[in-house]
């Protein structure tokens, strides 16, 4: 039965993760594809370890570095669980997988634990980031024993377990009732929005109600306070910090035992639920085809109804919109939440202490930072470096219909640049309000990442058509199997390095300056992608077919 099991998850996360990557990558690509992997996950590790080594150092300063491994606990348990809110619906029930297990002679526990299983693979995977390295740094800054390092592993194996059943068990219940619908897109999309909304709902009520005003200076005066305040919250995290700060081996006891046991009580329950909504739902998450009429061709702007029809497209496919639009609408709301929470207790520490100061920085450093934030968010917005794949074999009519192909590009990446641009104008704008930020370094901040944008679309486009994938046997693997992602992050990578030489080495110079040079970098690279489309068209079209 274990082998099953086992074996059943392996095949599932080939499926989702490598086969994707391993069939498309070959001989020289597939050099360049590793080298790029490496280059991105190098790029991450020293980022997590950089942060990790300031903060803990700050930390040790006041004798408060036991609350970092409470904070990395926190982080990686929200980030399990917003992850799988993410995903799950995707794996479990928008798979074309479904099609072919549901036939073979497997168990339906056998196939419920292989799905969960996969879940908690993608888990993981964050988790070298938010949590394995930065604990090591801390083991090493703190000379731990290498008790702590065996600790460190067993905590982060079964820390995501919790919270990915919860999210796990919030989704079969939603696509149980969706499931009766005639219309199982439409409610997928508004099952998904909704779990989406009830989530940062209830954070935003935990995190208003976990400490009152009055109390503020004494949690965060208080060794680990601010973490202890969070502990009714989330059940395992008292365990996972008690396990780590004190080597418990009963907190570590504790915290298994309730991994476990949440394991098999998901496992039962799901057994139950689980094929009532699967059974019938569309792996593909299309609509129903519309019979079409004549009135349905209407006189109007060219530019309008392409952009209308991507984004159609993208809002439309529960997949697509998941994985692409609701990334970019989420983060810059939780971002601006986190910020609004931010100058709050600055407000209240202000008024408590005449030495604080609320964000007494320069204009330059300013806005240096806010694009540098704007860059960062803005990689996981996946739409333009899919924007071809998305059509499947349709894609192939981009070659017939008499609009020019370079023009064809330039409309799908109108959605991109929208949905990259706006939500976090809207974010920045609200918290430059909140934190009284100067207008002027927001406003050049805000048209430096406006053509940032449009050249991050712009490059997205180029690397699609260069690769495409049409040949998906589910719209899930169009993006979260999509090597071309890498090429992205990549991009943003690269293009983070301008904002942080400005933050550097050119803080003493006027903002002016810095804006100018940061505008004639991103203005060139842009400019010479759009020429690039225009000029390069019939080239990029040759692998569409």
């Amino acid at each position: 039965m274990l082998k099953r099991i086992f074996s059943l998850t392996r095949v599932l996360i080939k499926t989702n993760i490598g086969a994707a990557i391993a069939k498309q990558t070959v001989g020289k690509r597939k050099i360049f594809t590793i080298l790029l992997l490496v280059f991105a996950y190098g790029y991450l590790i020293f980022i997590a370890g950089a942060f990790s080594y300031g903060a803990i150092t700050t930390l040790m300063v006041v004798n408060q570095h036991s609350a970092f491994i409470s904070l990395i606990c926190l982080i990686n348990i929200v980030s399990s669980l917003f992850e799988t809110f993410i995903t799950s619906s995707n794996v479990l029930y928008l798979s074309k997988d479904n099609d072919y297990l549901l036939p073979l002679p497997f168990m339906p526990f056998e196939i419920v634990a292989s799905k969960i299983n996969t879940l908690l693979t993608f888990s993981y995977f964050s988790e070298v980031f938010f949590g394995l390295i930065p604990l090591i740094v801390y083991g090493y800054l703190t000379k731990a024993s290498l008790l702590f390092y065996i600790f460190v592993i067993v905590v982060l194996i079964v820390i995501p377990f919790v919270p990915v059943f919860l999210a796990t068990l919030v989704i079969m219940i939603v696509m149980l009732f969706v499931n009766m619908s005639k219309h199982k897109s439409l409610f997928q999309t508004i099952g998904i929005i909704m779990v989406m909304v009830t989530t940062m709902s209830i954070s935003i009520f935990m995190s208003n109600n976990a400490s009152s005003q009055q109390d503020l200076l004494i949690v965060l005066n208080k060794v680990n306070g601010l973490a202890q305040s969070l502990y009714p919250y989330f059940p395992t995290l008292k365990f996972a910090s008690e396990a780590l700060i004190n080597t418990s081996f009963v907190s570590l006891f504790l915290l298994i035992l309730i991994s476990a046991v949440s394991y098999v009580v998901m496992i039962l329950v799901s057994n139950k639920i689980y094929f009532k909504g699967v059974v019938g739902s569309s792996s593909t998450g299309s609509y129903s085809k519309k019979k079409v009429d004549k009135k349905d061709f209407v006189k109007g702007s060219l530019v309008v109804r392409y952009v209308a029809k991507e984004f159609k497209c993208l809002i439309r496919k529960p997949v697509y919109f998941t994985q692409c639009v609701l990334p970019s609408l989420m983060l810059p709301a939780i971002m601006a939440f986190t910020f609004s929470q931010v100058a709050g207790g600055i407000d209240k520490l202000a008024n408590d202490s005449s030495q604080i100061t609320i964000f007494d920085i320069g204009g330059q450093v300013t806005f240096s930072v806010l694009v540098l934030i704007s860059i960062f968010m803005s990689m996981y917005t996946y739409i333009s470096i899919t924007a071809v794949s998305r059509d499947g074999g349709g894609a192939l009519f981009m070659k017939y219909i008499p609009i020019p192909f370079y023009q064809q590009l330039i409309y799908k990446c109108v959605p991109d640049i929208l949905l990259t641009f706006i939500p976090n104008c809207i974010m920045f704008v609200f918290v430059s309000i909140l934190l009284k930020f100067p207008i002027l370094p927001v406003v050049l901040a805000l048209v430096i990442f406006a053509i940032f944008a449009i050249g991050r679309s712009f490059f997205g486009i180029i690397i699609d058509c260069k690769n495409p994938k049409h040949n998906f046997t589910s719209e899930y693997q169009v993006v979260k199997s999509n090597p071309s992602i890498f090429y992205d992050i990549a991009y943003n990578f690269v293009l983070l390095i301008p904002s942080v030489l400005s933050l550097i080495f050119l803080s003493d110079l006027p903002l002016m300056v810095v804006f100018l040079i940061n505008f004639l970098i991103h203005g060139a690279l842009s400019f010479g992608l759009y020429k690039y489309i225009e000029n390069k068209d019939f080239e990029l079209a040759q692998k569409i077919y």
